[in-house]
């Protein structure tokens, strides 16, 4: 193989760093590394397989629908990598040079896009599988989804959608599928003798998010566990070392690259801009029948967890906050968007009408935020966002504000405006763990490691975030 790309989901320089995993130690010590840093809500994927910022490309982890609704998708996938204008996704770039690729598990490129060579596509982008199984049409030849069966091939493992409750159950199945993606990439490479090459790991990305709180404690412990939980997230990484061991011995690159999407933050706080903007006068608060919402409530318990995974997975399900009035209030935030959207006419059928008004209305807004003691309080400051980039392609997507703020952060679209997140600190059992967002969040820092011979040759970098490692593809492969 010409080029291999190793993609680490939430790959942390300070985790890696605070751990004892000599295989990577000495792939990133070979390397040169470059420090880039994430918007965290423009797809780090996207960036390094389309090299465009999510302003151009539309590729969000939530963005509004601009259907005539209030929606909001999380939807991307290969086909939107393919309609970026006068830009080639990585696969069809790798293709144009005469050159195989194979791509496995790199998440929003569903379905998978038709290569010379083979392409198991990854999670996210809207697409999410509760089972071991490749959903229908992840694979490029299709007959790669029975050897991948073969394998017994896991797909992926969220924490809220596998159901499991059971500490050793969970962490094993991170490790077998971390193992299992590593056999079947060798096994395909065998088969296929690509040119280029590009895994992504998930597995202790998904403990990350989970149990931040406890990797913080090691890392001020120099990797040294102090708990049993601890311990077996210390594990999990030499699994995955161990693994990653394996595949450099099999798949004998010429040049390897290293990458992640983001870094991993502790998430210690939640802003809900909702709750400001009601405090301003911006939003009426919506009254909710008690009576209705209960009995909602009790339905909704009443489904089993599988049925509706069934049921999401089966449609693209946008969301909508049901606390916002949007036929009479001004602006309003959303779960995932560090910003706020002005609810204007031409985007969203809104009442505030005309540039003048939005302007206005804009600057209001961010000299009453950025002298709210809370935000203040809390390191959050706006800006006039989506008038800093008029020329974006994507500019009806941008929130009108933007919010700049702390890793340790997160947007949400209900509850105070700032709140601390009561699920950090130990992890006692993962029967008390609601969702896959428990401890950890997104961080600013992705991994973006280069072979040394290719960085000799760019003298002058500008770009500052994951476009750049598409940059540097493109240069390896002419």
């Amino acid at each position: 193989m010409e080029t291999l790309v190793i993609g680490i989901d939430g790959g942390d320089k300070r985790i890696i760093e605070s751990l004892e995993l000599p295989n990577l130690h000495k792939l990133l010590n070979d390397l040169k590394g470059f420090k880039v840093t994430s918007d965290l809500w423009s797809r780090g994927w996207a960036e390094i397989l389309n090299g465009q910022p999510g302003m151009e490309s539309g590729a969000f982890y939530e963005k509004p629908k601009l259907d005539g609704t209030y929606g909001f998708t999380q939807s991307f996938g290969s086909k939107e990598h393919e309609n970026i204008n006068n830009v080639k996704p990585l696969w069809k770039l790798i293709n144009d040079c005469g050159k195989s690729c194979g791509f496995m598990n790199v998440p929003s490129t569903n379905p998978a896009p038709e290569v010379n060579g083979f392409f198991v596509s990854g999670a996210g982008g809207g697409l999410l599988s509760g089972s071991d199984e490749v959903p229908k049409g992840a694979c490029y030849p299709e007959s790669v989804s029975m050897e991948l069966a073969q394998i017994k091939y896991i797909f992926d493992t969220r924490f809220k959608q596998s159901g499991i409750r059971n500490k050793e159950v969970f962490f094993n199945r991170l490790t077998k599928m971390i193992e299992r993606r590593t056999e079947a990439f060798i096994h395909l490479n065998k088969k296929y003798d690509v040119d280029f090459g590009f895994i992504a790991y998930m597995g202790t990305c998904r403990i990350n998010y989970l149990a931040m709180s406890e990797i913080e404690e090691l890392i001020k412990n120099h990797g040294i566990p102090q708990n049993d939980f601890q311990q077996r997230i210390v594990k999990l990484y030499k699994d995955f070392d161990k693994s990653l061991g394996i595949l450099i011995n099999n798949i004998k690159a010429d040049k390897v690259m290293i990458v992640s999407d983001h870094s991993q933050s502790p998430y210690l706080h939640r802003v809900n801009v909702n709750s400001f903007l009601q405090e301003i006068g911006l939003q009426h608060k919506k009254k909710i029948d008690s009576v209705n919402k209960s009995l909602f409530t009790q339905i909704k318990k009443a489904i089993p967890a599988d049925f509706k995974n069934k049921i999401k997975r089966g449609m693209n399900i946008p969301t909508k906050s049901s606390i916002i009035d949007y036929s009479k209030d001004y602006a309003f935030g959303s779960n995932y968007v560090s910003g706020i959207y002005i609810n204007d006419n031409e985007r969203f059928g809104g009442p505030v009408h005309g540039q003048e008004e939005i302007d206005r209305m804009v600057n209001d807004i961010v000299e009453k935020f950025n002298n709210n003691n809370n935000a203040k309080k809390h390191m959050l400051v706006a800006r006039p966002y989506r008038r800093e980039h008029r020329t974006a392609r994507y500019n009806k997507t941008l929130p009108d504000i933007w919010i700049d703020h702390p890793d340790s952060v997160f947007f949400v679209g209900r509850g105070k405006f700032v709140e601390a997140n009561e699920n950090y600190g130990p992890i006692k059992s993962l029967k008390d763990i609601k969702g896959d967002m428990n401890t950890g969040i997104k961080g600013r820092y992705p991994l973006l490691y280069v072979d040394k011979k290719i960085t000799e040759e760019f003298k002058d970098i500008k770009e500052t975030d994951l476009t750049l490692a598409y940059k540097f593809i493109e240069k390896i492969i002419k």
